[in-house]
């Protein structure tokens, strides 16, 4: 989940939300994994605008990877939560599944390709979730604030202006540091990654993969299910009782799984 969409209110000065989540975040619930379950790795699935998040969150945690032959690009953040005795409690990434992903994460990327009606529908869900339910939190914070959540409650804005404005209630004020936090990038990907995509989509809609192609083909971690119908997160099967991408998905973090175990035995 990210701040601000879930039901949890928030409560102090320092209250922030954005679509696309804080990896800081997800650090702090991977610690709390760690603690519970020592040993264990993770495989990090987003839909949506969590699989922007969860492609981010893979590429910048690549020091985190279980997988012993993969080497962290340049600039990738070496976080380790320390537990009691001083020792990184952070579990190992196994994979990454970006499930259904726009890719682009900036105002004149996926949701300015989103057309109407999915497009007011996007924007009355931005405006609720995002804005709405914390408006008396956010007004009180600074004036400022305040009049961005009148700009973003207005009818007047659209979906691209509606989410151009949500910048702002992330604690980022410039829109270049902003976009830096916020977009995954596909080249420092160093561990096994599927991207699930739908030619119908229309929230995420196709020239968003066609425009990250030669990035994805490059990177030799990451892999792209292409699929010819499927809509948004839907993915029914030919008689619509189930989702195939589930299916894809249990198969592909399963073999990912035994591919690191026989890895590992074969080092040992």
């Amino acid at each position: 989940n990210r701040r601000g969409y879930g039901g949890v209110d928030g409560c102090d000065e320092s209250f922030r939300v954005t679509m696309f989540g804080f990896d800081e975040d997800l650090d702090d619930v991977l610690a709390c994994v760690g603690r519970r379950q020592p040993g264990r790795s993770v495989a990090i699935i987003g839909f949506s605008c969590g699989a922007g998040f969860a492609g981010r969150y893979v590429g910048n945690r690549g020091l985190q990877s279980a997988w012993p032959r993969c080497q962290p690009q340049a600039g990738q953040t070496p976080d380790t939560k320390e537990g009691p005795a001083g020792e990184n409690t952070l579990p190992r990434l196994l994979c990454g599944v970006a499930y259904d992903p726009g890719y682009d994460v900036s105002p004149d990327g996926a949701i300015s390709r989103i057309k109407p009606p999915f497009s007011w529908v996007i924007n009355c869900g931005l405006k609720y979730f995002y804005v709405f339910r914390h408006r008396k939190i956010l007004r009180k914070r600074s004036s400022e604030l305040n009049q961005v959540v009148g700009e973003m409650l207005s009818p007047k804005s659209g979906a691209v202006k509606t989410y151009r404005l949500s910048r702002k209630l992330s604690g980022i004020d410039d829109s270049s540091a902003w976009l830096d936090m916020q977009q995954p990038r596909i080249e420092d990907i160093t561990l096994p990654c599927l991207c699930i995509n739908s030619r119908d989509d229309p929230i995420c809609v196709w020239s968003n993969v066609e425009a990250n192609l030669p990035d994805i083909k490059s990177n030799p971690n990451v892999v792209l299910a292409d699929l010819e119908r499927g809509s948004h997160g839907c993915k029914f099967d030919f008689w619509g009782t189930s989702n195939v991408a589930h299916g894809m998905i249990v198969e592909f973090v399963t073999a990912a799984s035994d591919e690191l175990s026989a890895l590992s035995q074969c080092r040992a």
